[in-house]
């Protein structure tokens, strides 16, 4: 990801991540994303391969990857009335 705004850290490490800062996240590792930031933060992120989910317990809540994102955009265009644009399919 890149900070375009605010600021974000991880809470398991010690740097903060300020506007045109890269965080890279590694697969299996884990960490929780925060911003202490008045305003917040805006990150630009990226994606490569699924992303798992896990509780304040440890356990799994989910995993998303492309068709989570799919069904996800799909359900919210068919609750809100909005047509499926098919180009995105291309």
């Amino acid at each position: 990801m890149i900070c375009l705004e605010g600021s974000a850290r991880y809470l398991e490490y010690d740097w903060v991540a300020y506007p045109g800062g890269f965080i890279q996240e590694v697969p299996g590792e884990a960490h929780t994303l925060v911003t202490e930031h008045p305003q917040g933060t805006k990150l630009f992120g990226w994606m490569q391969g699924a992303i798992d989910f896990y509780d304040e317990n440890a356990q799994f809540v989910q995993t998303a990857d492309v068709w989570w994102f799919i069904n996800h955009y799909e359900t919210y265009c068919r609750e809100n009335d909005i047509p499926i644009n098919p180009q995105l399919y291309i």
